[in-house]
């Protein structure tokens, strides 16, 4: 670790200033330390948090599973086939959601 120090200008609100004053002198630190203590421990997880897997390495998982993907949505055609045998539904799914949604509200006026 690294021995040379550096100033570095924080803004801060006046309230977490004020928390942070506090925490340091209960901790007997000067509030500088405390923010750099703060700061470290905050990089540390950060940093335990980049060698998680990520989005990109969730992108390569599903090009992996794109292959179960269709085969699970090809089952999916078969079943809706199977239950609507082939007709199209009678409304359209926005106009259902849409109706959902004011039923949904209408419930919650009357509950207010």
């Amino acid at each position: 670790m690294s021995t040379e120090r550096r100033t570095v200008t924080v803004e801060l609100e006046a309230d977490v200033e004020g928390r942070a004053q506090i925490a340091a002198v209960r901790r007997g630190m000067s509030l500088s330390r405390y923010c750099e203590a703060a700061i470290a421990g905050e990089v540390d997880r950060d940093e335990t948090e980049m060698q998680k897997p990520h989005l990109t390495d969730a992108k390569i998982i599903v090009r992996r599973k794109k292959r179960g993907n269709r085969e699970a949505i090809e089952r999916l055609r078969e079943a809706r086939n199977k239950i609507f045998k082939g007709r199209p539904l009678q409304s359209d799914s926005v106009d259902i959601v849409r109706e959902m949604r004011e039923e949904r509200d209408a419930q919650l006026d009357e509950w207010r």
